[in-house]
């Protein structure tokens, strides 16, 4: 089984996911922030919605509700008010924060209902073994890892198995969305394909399926604000090496070996801040406790500027009180009257 890590403030597991990593190659200290001493955020609008939009694909692709009883519910009110509960019962709300509204249902339910008819959703078809959010546990390095994929499937093809990932994506701005060369060497992707399909060996060592299959990964992508197209597939055109996914499953095991080493801290200042990606995603939710961060900076460089004022002050007083004492108690030289009389 191996040891648990915990962190040594909060006493609470540590583990690692393709979140988590991503959060500790931007900004260490913003990881620790976040896995060490426990400090969380509420969910943005964008975040609520995206949450949404995967609930009710899920319902979809498990087959809980076809698109004919998405898009014309017999009876709309009861129907919603169903959906809210299943959601609220489904994802555990973050401290302080409300509750979902009616209209996140609702929207929701719309961009998911578009997806689906565009195809951009995946449509399980008989012959192929799909999966829907799929558990992914196991341990990696040091740490143990949790976490659910999207969506993955497989089927047999000219005596191998190909099989393919999906990630559901929601977005603003599909200037956000990643190329398929980017999407090629994705860590989240890579991660949980290899979760699912890879081999831990006895000797510790990442193995490829046997059939070494062609694998493919996919983000679907869907819009938010009505943009154009309402959503769309971002897919590399070569299937992705499964020497690809066993090298990023080795960055995985370097990351986790470096958490691990974090998770005997516990004082912030000990731990590499990244000044560059404060102001990444609507900037860092942690700024004001973080000694480093622009915003604390300027703080104390006011502060600083006021403090040296001060002692500015101070010293020229001293140095009037000085002077002074010299002149046996004469004239403040800084307050006589100026001798004006004609020369």
């Amino acid at each position: 089984m191996g040891e648990i890590i915990r962190s040594l403030v909060t006493g609470k597991e540590v583990r690692i996911s393709p979140s988590s990593l991503n959060t500790l190659t931007a900004c260490e200290r913003k990881w620790f922030f976040e896995k060490i001493m426990g400090l969380t955020s509420p969910s943005t609008p964008s975040q609520r919605l995206g949450q949404v939009v995967h609930w009710w694909l899920e319902q979809y692709l498990t087959g809980t509700l076809t698109l004919d009883q998405m898009e014309a519910p017999a009876d709309p009110e009861k129907f919603h008010a169903w959906a809210k509960r299943s959601f609220d019962g489904h994802n555990k709300r973050r401290e302080g924060e409300d509750p979902i509204q009616p209209f996140e249902i609702t929207d929701g339910l719309q961009i998911a209902v578009i997806g689906i008819k565009m195809g951009t959703c995946p449509d399980p078809v008989e012959g192929r073994e799909a999966y829907v959010e799929i558990r992914v546990q196991g341990r990696i390095g040091p740490l143990r890892y949790l976490g659910f994929a999207d969506y993955a499937e497989q089927c047999e093809a000219e005596g191998l198995t190909a099989r393919l990932i999906v990630d559901h994506k929601t977005t603003k701005n599909y200037y956000w969305a990643k190329s398929p060369a980017q999407l090629s060497r994705d860590p989240q992707m890579l991660f949980y394909a290899g979760a699912i399909w890879l081999t831990l060996t006895d000797d510790g060592t990442w193995a490829a399926p046997d059939d070494g299959g062609p694998l493919t990964v996919r983000h679907a992508y869907y819009h938010t604000t009505g943009g154009r197209p309402p959503s769309k597939i971002v897919e590399p055109p070569d299937p992705v090496p499964w020497s690809v996914v066993i090298e990023n499953m080795g960055r995985f095991e370097r990351g986790a070996i470096r958490m691990a080493g974090l998770a005997k801290l516990t004082d912030p200042d000990q731990v590499m801040a990244n000044t560059s990606a404060c102001k990444d995603f609507g900037g860092c939710p942690y700024q004001d406790r973080c000694s480093r961060s622009p915003r604390n900076r300027a703080q104390r460089s006011a502060s600083q500027i006021i403090e040296r004022a001060s002692t500015m002050t101070t010293t020229a007083e001293r140095l009037r009180q000085r002077i002074l004492a010299r002149r046996g108690g004469g004239a403040d030289p800084t307050t006589a009257e100026p001798d004006v009389s004609p020369v």
